[in-house]
């Protein structure tokens, strides 16, 4: 069933393996053909797992937009305080070129994770000049804040890429599973149609189209 979606998939094959296990007359059919019940308890098992598979790979990607979202309600204003800092830092030591090198702010990077790391350095450097910053209203207080705010953001940001991986993975190990149900359900209706050939509503029972008789 390639042009279905994998939760119609999913739903249409929970529905034909339980009513061919529970419904009377059909397991004794497909007995005939070779179907018996550990055949179908194979079925039931792949299912079951895939479901489950498929869930977890939801869960895991709201997981993620959620981290993803939480991100960017942070650094907007984390970023925007450290561009407020770089300026005070180059003011406080506009005549100390030496000094104001080691901050390494002769630009600020544009990415992201870049600009993020390139704070969490300017910070640790800050901080050893909390002194001279203070003269010009930055206190060791503001800088420590907002070093914890980037530090912050760093973690979330690593958190957000084990999400994305675990996402992929989630969606890798469930399409395997779902590779081997359809398999599992092509033989399944070929041995079904055989089996039960001459019980069209069993047939529909198990999700499968009937031609329906002309009646001349």
């Amino acid at each position: 069933m390639p042009s279905l979606s994998i939760s119609k998939q999913l739903t249409t094959a929970q529905s034909a393996i339980y009513n061919a296990m529970e419904l009377p007359g059909i397991q004794e059919k497909l007995n005939k053909y070779g179907f018996n019940a550990k055949r179908m308890q194979e079925g039931n098992a792949l299912v079951t797992h895939a479901v489950l598979l498929h869930n977890a790979k939801h869960d895991i990607y709201g997981e993620k937009q959620e981290v993803a979202s939480q991100l960017n309600a942070q650094e907007k204003e984390t970023r925007q305080l450290f561009r407020k800092h770089i300026d005070t830092v180059r003011l406080a030591f506009r005549e100390d070129e030496v000094t104001l090198a080691k901050f390494r702010v002769e630009r600020i990077a544009s990415r992201k994770d870049a600009w993020q790391l390139q704070a969490s350095y300017f910070y640790s450097k800050a901080i050893l000049h909390a002194n001279v910053l203070a003269g010009y209203q930055l206190s060791q207080e503001e800088l420590a804040q907002n070093q914890a705010s980037v530090e912050a953001l760093i973690a979330i940001r690593n958190r957000r890429l084990q999400k994305k991986g675990e996402a992929e993975e989630a969606t890798l190990q469930r399409n395997n599973v779902m590779k081997e149900l359809n398999a599992w359900m092509k033989e399944f209706r070929t041995i079904a149609r055989l089996a039960l050939k001459d019980s069209p509503q069993l047939l529909e029972a198990l999700g499968m189209k009937v031609p329906s008789k002309k009646v001349f």
